[in-house]
């Protein structure tokens, strides 16, 4: 029963990207350093896209272990105008065990923190214009998507 409802939440949760898809190019260039148009919107999307899943994961591990999982940064810094690689390797078992890779090159940084038997806070940071101010996108186990521009 917990597989199917797991299952379900998936489903829904992974519909939401494309029934809410990220809107104007203002937010864009606010956030992402001035990227406009169909690129700076799929790395916004995508970004969001990643903590959805990264979401769906912690509640299948949740529903297996009765907890939520840390993970470190991956990537070790954080992305500036050029994107980095996801880092794997040893360091980074948590989010194997997670359930979570990302393969090729990444715009953010991400890190799963606060992780307990009810909580845990997943953060996507990252600097597409290189001048230190990052965008941090954070979702909680509620579902919960908060921005901040740390610049602001």
């Amino acid at each position: 029963m917990n597989k199917i409802i797991v299952g379900l939440i998936f489903f829904i949760l992974a519909s939401c990207v494309f029934v809410f898809p990220a809107k104007g190019d203002s937010l864009i260039d606010k956030y992402v350093g001035g990227l406009s148009g169909a690129y700076g919107t799929a790395i916004y999307t995508n970004v969001k896209s990643n903590l959805r899943q990264i979401l769906l994961c912690e509640m299948a591990y949740h529903s297996n272990h009765g907890r939520y999982i840390n993970c470190p940064f991956n990537p070790k810094r954080v992305p500036g105008k050029k994107p980095l690689a996801w880092e794997t390797g040893r360091h980074y078992d948590s989010w194997k065990k997670l359930g979570f890779e990302l393969r090729g090159t990444v715009y953010y940084q991400y890190m799963i923190t606060g992780a307990g038997r009810d909580t845990f806070k997943a953060i996507a940071k990252g600097d597409r214009d290189g001048n230190g101010v990052y965008h941090i996108i954070t979702i909680t186990q509620e579902g919960i998507i908060t921005e901040v521009n740390a610049g602001e």
